[in-house]
């Protein structure tokens, strides 16, 4: 990986890929890696059923991609 020209970063910043899906934008690998790190968990994956670039709507899954966390207060289901 190779800075722009004319761009430097201070030498005590170490800069690398983030992961073995770098460059693939900003839902995968970042956004995932952050809902984790956060404590939520994937629980629907959902596929891919249109995709459009022109739309509003770009991707479109089914069943929808889901994920959920503990509420703080109750952290244990109950039902």
């Amino acid at each position: 990986m190779q800075l722009a020209e004319d761009f430097s970063v201070p030498k005590w910043l170490r800069v690398e890929p983030f992961g073995k899906h770098s460059g693939w934008g900003k839902d995968k690998p970042i956004w995932f890696e952050r809902l984790e790190r956060d404590g939520w968990i994937l629980t629907a994956a959902g596929s891919i059923v249109k995709t459009d670039f022109d739309a509003k709507v770009k991707i479109e899954f089914d069943p929808p991609i889901t994920c959920e966390k503990a509420h703080p207060s109750w952290p244990t289901d109950t039902r």
